[in-house]
């Protein structure tokens, strides 16, 4: 009988901890938070909706990503949002990649989220979300230029917040200089 207690008290914690998952910190040697110097940057590129780009090299590629990139806070530097893409001719062939990432990712991070607003949004591509609290992961694609784009998002919810804060004062004390240059020019012709 206690030969049977100490093989079950074993079995019970192997399973346990074969189902623990790990946190959502980091991707590709870059971890949510930290500092990112844009001189590291191997190209910056400016997003429809203002958000800047720095592209970087991995320490080692995955699979069929070849596009990798972070959001950045303007002033303080810190890793926002860890960026892959991968490029396929064809939606088919783009879902099967999706789905293939998935699985991975729902192995090492959890099952997907149904009904926040990030798998709503999320949902909207065709993909899902994997939410940790503060952080998660979108896959989704989108088709851009006659091809499908396969993307993986890691966001620290905190540091996007402070993405748009930082660029609102930024954008804010440049609107004052400008104001302040125009007002040291004179009040133009009467």
């Amino acid at each position: 009988m206690k030969n049977l207690l100490i093989a079950s008290l074993f079995l019970f914690t192997l399973v346990a901890s074969a189902q623990k998952k790990q946190k959502i910190t980091s991707a590709f040697g870059i971890k949510l938070g930290q500092k990112f110097s844009p001189k590291k940057a191997t190209k910056t590129v400016l997003g429809r909706d203002r958000t800047t780009f720095h592209y970087f090299k991995p320490p080692k590629r995955k699979g069929d990503f070849t596009h990798y990139m972070v959001v950045i806070t303007p002033k303080t530097h810190r890793v926002a949002e860890i960026w892959i893409g991968a490029d396929y001719a064809t939606q088919a062939e783009a879902e099967g990649g999706r789905d293939k990432i998935i699985r991975t990712l729902e192995s090492r991070y959890g099952e997907r989220d149904v009904g926040s607003a990030h798998a709503r949004n999320a949902e909207f591509y065709g993909g899902c979300a994997i939410v940790q609290g503060k952080r998660h992961i979108m896959i989704y694609t989108v088709a851009e230029g006659g091809k499908t784009r396969l993307l993986v998002k890691y966001v620290h919810d905190t540091y996007k917040k402070l993405v748009q804060a930082e660029r609102r004062e930024l954008e804010k004390a440049k609107l004052e200089a400008d104001d302040d240059e125009a007002w040291e020019e004179g009040p133009g012709p009467l």
